[in-house]
């Protein structure tokens, strides 16, 4: 199984009144990875009373919304909202006001999760390795595997820029930011195919003409010195 996060399935995804589908702009593409996980873990039959992981978790409503669903929903996170090592508490890390029975928190390193072996019936991962170095990545990804049930899915989002962007005098700014990774490297590092052996991953060539087709939704941000426009991939793999 393989997405991009085009603006269609978006409208589709919202129209069916799939969980978070018609969330603020500001979060554009979340408006299809939260959906589009959603939608892949109903492919595995991953409902109430399932187990689930959410690797690099901080507070998101997405798993919230699982648990209220009866979800049984384990976050993993470097910080609490009340670390006082957290540099970022006003927008990172787990809040445990949300713990409950159906929600609980693991603070820990992604590629080192004290979590038993093959516990969890879907792990998911969603727009949390971009912000990773490569190396915690990959040594990511083998903790989620580890963690993952025989046969179950390993769920993963990444922001992607696929190349550079025409810029529009006054209106669109050059890009100034590229990934420093490519996503197709992460499915090859888990050692196993797509879930669905005839989906096929395009290359960023082709990822670029529907942007500049104006298909995918982009999330466009702005850093100091900094203009990049990035859409949503997202892949799955059984273990």
């Amino acid at each position: 199984m393989f997405g991009v996060a085009t603006i269609h399935e978006t409208i589709a995804f919202h129209e069916r009144g799939l969980p978070l589908s018609g969330i603020p702009l500001p979060f554009s593409t979340r408006q299809w990875e939260y959906p589009w996980c959603w939608s892949r873990m109903q492919d595995f039959g991953v409902g109430p009373g399932g187990r689930v992981l959410d690797v690099g978790c901080a507070c998101n409503p997405f798993m919230v919304e699982l648990a209220r669903r009866g979800l049984h929903v384990t976050g993993v996170d470097l910080y609490s909202t009340d670390d006082p090592a957290n540099p970022h508490p006003q927008f990172g890390g787990f809040d445990r006001s949300y713990e409950n029975e159906f929600l609980r928190f693991c603070q820990a390193s992604m590629d080192r999760v004290p979590l038993p072996d093959a516990s969890f019936d879907a792990v998911f991962c969603l727009s949390v390795l971009e912000h990773c170095d490569e190396a915690m990545r990959r040594g990511g990804l083998r903790e989620m595997l580890r963690m993952l049930k025989p046969g179950r899915p390993l769920i993963i989002t990444e922001d992607y820029i696929p190349g550079a962007i025409v810029p529009v005098p006054g209106v669109l700014h050059v890009c100034g930011r590229t990934m420093d990774y490519d996503f197709r490297e992460h499915v090859a590092c888990t050692g196993r195919p797509l879930a669905d052996p005839s989906a096929r991953i395009p290359t960023d060539a082709e990822i670029a003409r529907m942007r500049d087709r104006g298909e995918l939704l982009l999330n466009c941000a702005v850093a100091p010195g900094e203009y990049y426009h990035f859409t949503a991939v997202g892949w799955v793999v059984v273990k």
